[in-house]
């Protein structure tokens, strides 16, 4: 991926979480894709990549040639997607998944019974 200028992610369906989009990010590679489910909350329109209008070949190809004919927009969204995937703030670090994941597991507290009749 860090070879690559951008990566396109024609992903049709609606409810898809992206891992590619996750990894790319993480590599400072924009993403082109559809607006559709969780794609929208991973890809931020022109600051991390490009959410394309319509769902199709053509909305695809407006996408890529934003990014390819404009190396300016492109490095700013590859420095955008590294500064998105290093905030510790963000619920898809590495660190934040495994605290969240270990907290399911963690023993709950006792509770306190009262006798309030």
């Amino acid at each position: 991926m860090k070879a690559s200028y951008v990566l396109a992610a024609p992903i049709l369906q609606e409810e898809t979480f992206g891992n590619v989009v996750l990894e790319a990010r993480s590599a400072g590679l924009p993403v082109v894709t559809f607006s559709r489910g969780g794609l929208t909350e991973l890809v931020a329109h022109r600051r991390t990549g490009y959410l394309c209008e319509s769902a199709d070949l053509p909305g695809l190809l407006a996408g890529l040639r934003h990014f390819l004919a404009q190396p300016e927009e492109r490095a700013a969204a590859s420095a955008n997607s590294l500064d998105v995937s290093s905030e510790p703030d963000n619920d898809c670090t590495s660190g934040e998944f495994e605290r969240r994941w270990w907290a399911m597991f963690a023993p709950a507290a006792p509770r306190l019974v009262t006798d309030d009749r």
